[in-house]
């Protein structure tokens, strides 16, 4: 009869231990996920920068024209490899990867969580909203879309 106390009660323990473990690990796995989501986003940023940068340098002029123009000049330049996924904006004055409003709102306030900003103001300023322009995530406002 001790031995099955003793046997339910290591079932229970160990039952006990996976919940907490799914508990506590999801939050972990969740907040790991927004960092190598953060990551893959600044070093996207870091590389249409450099190659804007270097292009820049060469040339003493931006590439021309809308977000694809620019981006295929710097790849046919030899600045950049292949242009990063994502939708990014790019200029002369402008870098950034707007998020979707209706399904990129918990990715947005996530990646600003995990750049240190304050989310509790603004949790996902809109892209060209002065005073917001450090977040690294943002939405496109109703008229930029």
């Amino acid at each position: 009869m001790f031995q099955l106390i003793v046997a339910v009660v290591a079932i229970v323990l160990i039952a006990v231990m996976i919940v907490a473990a799914i508990w506590i690990g999801g939050e972990v796995y969740g907040e790991s996920r927004s960092k190598a989501t953060y990551a893959e986003y600044l070093n996207s940023a870091v590389q249409i920068d450099g190659a804007l940068q270097y292009y820049y340098q060469e040339r003493m002029e931006y590439p021309s024209g809308e977000t694809e123009e620019v981006l295929q000049a710097l790849v046919d330049g030899g600045y950049l490899k292949s242009a990063p996924p994502g939708g990014w904006i790019v200029s002369a004055t402008q870098l950034y990867r707007p998020l979707d409003p209706d399904t990129g709102a918990e990715e947005c306030k996530m990646l600003n969580k995990v750049a240190g900003k304050d989310i509790s103001v603004m949790p996902c300023p809109p892209c060209n909203q002065a005073g917001y322009e450090d977040y690294p995530g943002c939405m496109l406002a109703a008229e930029d879309s």
